[in-house]
């Protein structure tokens, strides 16, 4: 049909932020396509070269950073632009960092709260400081875990930080659970999380957020995406604390037999991206973890059908606080 309303018609078509790698999948997106008129265009925005390579961008236009005269325009503020300049050099030319931190410090005329974002050093992130307070550090960065679109209630994501022990140091007589929720609503006021157009009871992440949380992460936390099997060739760091993947139809020993070299792992994490799929978990990858990740505090099956008990292996997991087998 769509074939049939481009033909003989020039068109341009803007497909924005594109991350699918598949040729397969682009070759049959652009099938239609030729035939509109000649002189038609596709002009195609990525942060993912190999996505230009596969779809046969030409020419290909990489976009450089901005300057400090451009940053400082997030930032302007007459009376601190010393201390200003110097947080500018802090963004490294990056638009996001730069407008991020101008969200931050809108508003803000104290030159302490200026002094503190230059000054500090505890997020680290490619030299870049643009993040409000260390206690977000990690709830932010665990976040980092949730594919790229997925949709989340606020009591999934506090659930997960509470089980991590995110929230115990900031108890000091409050319930966790009502500090998680102050969390999420300061990522949200600060549009790290944003309110999803669907259903207004669940948030999402956008894709440039989601890569900066993976950013600030580093190598603590770990996504695998790919569901293929060539990826138990994975090399995780030994820092690696949480993981999380997509399910695949079949996860067995070829794709998750490496994790289990992470022995102190504390989160385990498949993530459904549909709840109608059917995912199968082998029984001898369960007993595989449960043998050789001791201190996970984070145990998810959630979404493998075929998990109608558990071994007795279970009780390995001393540190256990979080177990979750919704969905099987």
């Amino acid at each position: 049909e769509l074939k049939k309303q481009l033909f003989g018609k020039k068109f341009l078509l803007v497909l924005d932020d594109v991350w699918n790698e598949n040729y397969s999948r682009w070759s049959e997106l652009s099938c239609p396509f030729g035939a509109g008129a000649a002189g038609s265009k596709i002009v195609v925005t990525t942060r993912n070269l190999v996505v230009a390579e596969r779809m046969g961008a030409d020419p290909v236009y990489q976009l450089k950073e901005l300057s400090d005269d451009d940053c400082l325009d997030f930032t302007r503020h007459q009376s601190l632009k010393e201390v200003g300049e110097q947080i500018v050099i802090k963004c490294g030319g990056l638009p996001l960092a730069a407008k991020t931190l101008g969200g931050l410090l809108r508003g803000r005329d104290d030159p302490r709260d200026w002094e503190f974002v230059l000054k500090t050093d505890i997020w680290n992130l490619r030299d870049s400081d643009i993040l409000p307070a260390l206690r977000l550090k990690q709830c932010f960065a665990y976040s980092s875990l949730f594919p790229k679109d997925y949709e989340f209630q606020d009591e999934e994501i506090i659930l997960l930080w509470t089980a991590e022990g995110f929230l115990d140091q900031e108890y000091n007589g409050r319930k966790m659970e009502d500090l998680g929720r102050e969390f999420v609503r300061e990522l949200h006021s600060r549009s790290l999380f944003q309110q999803s157009s669907y259903d207004a009871s669940r948030f999402v992440m956008h894709d440039l957020i989601n890569d900066l949380a993976r950013w600030a992460a580093g190598e603590i936390c770990f996504r695998m995406e790919d569901t293929l099997a060539g990826e138990n060739r994975q090399k995780f760091s030994e820092s690696l604390r949480h993981f999380s993947y997509i399910c695949g139809e079949y996860d067995g020993e070829k794709r998750l037999k490496s994790i289990c070299d992470v022995e102190h792992l504390r989160t385990f994490l498949p993530m459904e991206l549909s709840h109608f799929d059917e995912n199968y978990l082998a029984w001898s990858v369960l007993q595989m973890l449960l043998n050789h990740l001791p201190r996970l505090r984070v145990f998810s099956l959630c979404g493998y059908r075929n998990i109608f008990n558990l071994p007795n292996e279970i009780g390995n997991l001393k540190h256990l606080r979080c177990l979750n087998l919704s969905r099987t």
